[in-house]
């Protein structure tokens, strides 16, 4: 995890940048990605995809690296959806959005939504990616399950 400049260490303690990213663009539309990695590119700047802010395995930290903030990306659309594999309602989630913020968009429309314990953790990005264990994968199926698109 990242604790280069941890507050708990008092006045003695370093302060260094070393796993946090050089870079950082706060994500507020498409534009501001296509922009980012664009300069990643450009510049052979490692990017990196950071949506809440922490990540388990710290995959939301990058030595050098250009960081996509897409916190800002707060969109939740519900839709109904149709494919070969599925038809029926759905959630089209911004890369921003959080558990907590997902199951009260999901309840209000008397749903529920399949995701981690934690209320802070994104729901889409790491938690998805990484398979999606949580609680009530037991009886609904792992979060990565979920993911249509």
């Amino acid at each position: 995890m990242n604790n280069s400049c941890s507050p708990f260490l008092g006045p003695s303690g370093s302060c260094s940048l070393r796993n946090l990213a050089s870079y950082a663009i706060r994500v507020t539309c498409a534009d501001d990605v296509i922009a980012g990695v664009g300069f990643a590119q450009t510049n052979n700047v490692r990017l990196m995809i950071k949506n809440t802010g922490h990540d388990f395995l710290g995959r939301s930290v990058g030595e050098e690296s250009l960081a996509l903030w897409t916190h800002n990306l707060k969109q939740t659309t519900f839709v109904s959806y149709k494919s070969s594999q599925y038809t029926g309602p759905a959630f089209r989630v911004g890369a921003g959005i959080t558990n907590a913020e997902l199951y009260a968009t999901a309840g209000a429309k008397g749903y529920r939504a399949v995701g981690g314990p934690c209320p802070t953790v994104g729901a889409t990005g790491g938690y998805a990616q990484g398979g999606g264990h949580d609680p009530p994968g037991a009886k609904f199926g792992l979060g990565s399950d979920q993911v249509l698109e």
